[in-house]
């Protein structure tokens, strides 16, 4: 269990925002998206960062601020794909 000051924002891949720790929210981070029933991600895989913790910067954020590393597998072919061969 979450201690009372522990609070956080999420998403899923589908972009399905959630929070815990929060009045009327779960006090732990849960696994999965109670809209879609895709995994959440709280905190960046590579580095462990936090997501960010305002929802209008969450919503587009594909890749963590601290270490570039994508949320999810799909967004990092798609930054491959991006990558101009020799720059």
């Amino acid at each position: 269990m979450a201690n009372g000051d522990e609070r956080g924002l999420g998403k899923c891949r589908n972009g399905h925002l959630s929070s815990y720790g929060y009045p009327t929210r779960p006090d732990d981070p849960f696994p999965f998206c109670s809209q879609c029933g895709c995994a959440m991600v709280w905190r960046c895989d590579q580095c462990g960062a936090e997501l960010p913790q305002d929802s209008e910067e969450l919503k587009p954020a594909a890749f963590c601020r601290h270490c570039g590393t994508a949320y999810f597998a799909e967004q990092s072919a798609e930054r491959e794909e991006r990558v101009v061969p020799g720059m």
